[in-house]
């Protein structure tokens, strides 16, 4: 993995996760490929654990923010519960409308972000 100079979290803060699967620093596509400074001199650092914690150093400020949760979270499995009713209700609606099987799949999979519409935004 890169050094990260200003990203000092290490695991997961729900389930003590520490397996990275990603660290990034933000780059400019303007400036060549170079590495993105604020103005007070540090960077954007992203790091990424298996459990799906994704947090990131913002320099604006010069503080750590949760870009996504960990799966394992309170809140997280609350959401999933949400979801699996809303995939459900939507089916039964949508089976009930007499829509053709594949299309049903479609919404679901738009729920699931399995879609490559649904993929905007969602590079971390």
């Amino acid at each position: 993995m890169i050094e990260l100079k200003y990203l000092d979290v290490h695991k997961c803060p729900y389930c003590e996760c520490n397996e990275l699967v990603g660290e990034y620093i933000e780059t400019s596509g303007v400036n060549g490929g170079k590495i993105r400074q604020h103005i007070n001199g540090k960077r954007w650092e992203t790091r990424k654990f298996s459990c799906g914690y994704t947090v990131q150093f913002v320099p604006n400020f010069n503080d750590t923010t949760e870009i996504h949760h960990c799966k394992n979270s309170n809140d997280e499995q609350q959401i999933q519960e949400q979801v699996n009713i809303l995939k459900s209700e939507v089916e039964t609606f949508a089976t009930n409308l007499g829509l053709h099987h594949s299309t049903i799949q479609h919404m679901i999979n738009c729920i699931d972000r399995k879609d490559a519409i649904s993929h905007i935004n969602q590079s971390y």
